[in-house]
């Protein structure tokens, strides 16, 4: 129906409820971290609800009555399925990574989070939005057997999110610590907690433009209703990132091990050695760009999809912004060198300078280079 907006916002109230789960009805409470779960529940309550009006007036409000073998309700299972199946692979992943970062240093569950916070910011605003708002188009291009508005449409999707991953890919991994800085060096969270967590971000960084091309490429396969395609590449790209994280965790090991441990166990020395966190995050954005590669090697087996013309030159405005933003960027640490000893208020003006300039500078230099906002209409 085509209604955007209030599936955007329901997100929000999980966030509201545990804002104030954590603010009001924490201190009334004898384990204060159960104000947590009481805020989850109440928000799943809530987030259901909120949709109840908005239903009735599309008409789509109705008393639910059993059919278990009617054929919608089977179609509806079989699809269902391997969706499920493929949700819960990324549950299974950080599961995992966050099992194996127990075994490390004290502090490295939190750098990992902290990064991973940083990085769900472009992907949840733009790479979800994206997936969300391509998918109803894929459909009904497919229903319609329009293969070429098909194609359009999914064209459109992989060059806007490129417009937007790469850049934010360059400026999380050149503003890793200045992020961490401003944002984090507060309390218990230390200069050298902002380095850790910095060498996890810049890792975590290098797959943002495959995890959010992997959220406009997906929609592909569901809106043919294969979903099977994308649990299986999934699960392959789950299995790669357990085997990257025993390989480069490794690797970093034997690069950093001192020659005082030599002689200590694997574990004794995981949990000794600082550092070894970012392995986590590379197997991550290495597995991302694997995933990513199956799904462009099925899109490609099916025939379902023709580059449109005019990659050269997007490409190209592309390559010579980011070229722009980096040295804007470059330089403006140059000048800034010191963000550790600065005052939580400089940070936050130099941080938004930063931003403001970098930013600015990828926009122009789109625009010199011949882009035009009515590139970004949907086709």
């Amino acid at each position: 129906f085509n209604k955007f907006a209030l599936p955007a916002v329901t997100p929000v109230i999980l966030n509201l409820c545990m804002i104030a789960g954590a603010l009001w009805l924490s201190p009334h409470l004898d384990v204060p971290i159960m104000a947590m779960g009481w805020a989850i529940l109440a928000a799943g309550i809530l987030q259901l609800l909120i949709q109840f009006p908005a239903l009735r007036k599309l008409d789509l409000l109705t008393l639910p009555r059993w059919g278990w073998r009617h054929q919608g309700v089977r179609k509806i299972l079989r699809l269902m399925v391997p969706t499920l199946f493929g949700s819960s692979v990324a549950q299974v992943n950080l599961l995992l990574d966050t099992l194996i970062a127990s075994f490390l240093i004290t502090g490295s569950q939190t750098w990992l989070a902290q990064s991973d916070r940083l990085l769900e910011f472009p992907l949840g605003i733009f790479g979800v939005a994206l997936g969300t708002v391509i998918l109803p188009t894929l459909s009904r291009h497919h229903v319609a057997t329009d293969r070429q508005g098909f194609c359009k449409a999914l064209d459109w999707g992989l060059r806007t999110t490129l417009l937007i991953a790469v850049p934010a890919m360059l400026a999380l991994v050149l503003l890793a610590k200045p992020l961490l800085f401003t944002l984090f060096q507060h309390g218990a969270f230390t200069a050298h907690d902002v380095e850790m967590a910095s060498m996890s971000l810049s890792a975590l960084a290098l797959g943002l433009p495959a995890f959010a091309l992997v959220k406009v490429v997906a929609p592909a396969f569901y809106a043919r209703q294969n979903t099977r395609t994308p649990v299986r590449a999934g699960i392959i790209a789950m299995i790669a990132s357990m085997l990257l994280n025993v390989l480069f965790l490794a690797a970093l090991l034997l690069f950093w091990d001192k020659a005082e441990m030599a002689g200590s166990g694997w574990f004794a020395r995981l949990s000794t050695i600082p550092g070894l966190h970012m392995a986590l995050a590379l197997a991550s954005a290495c597995a991302s760009y694997l995933n990513l590669a199956l799904l462009w090697h099925a899109l490609q087996r099916d025939g379902v999809y023709q580059a449109q013309a005019g990659w050269s030159r997007h490409l190209a405005r592309l390559v010579l912004a980011c070229l722009v933003m980096s040295g804007i960027l470059w330089l403006g640490l140059e000048h800034w060198p010191d963000w550790a000893s600065a005052p939580a208020s400089t940070r936050a003006i130099r941080l938004a300078a930063l931003v403001a300039a970098g930013g600015g500078g990828f926009v122009i230099a789109l625009f010199v280079a011949g882009f035009r906002l009515r590139d970004l209409r949907a086709p």
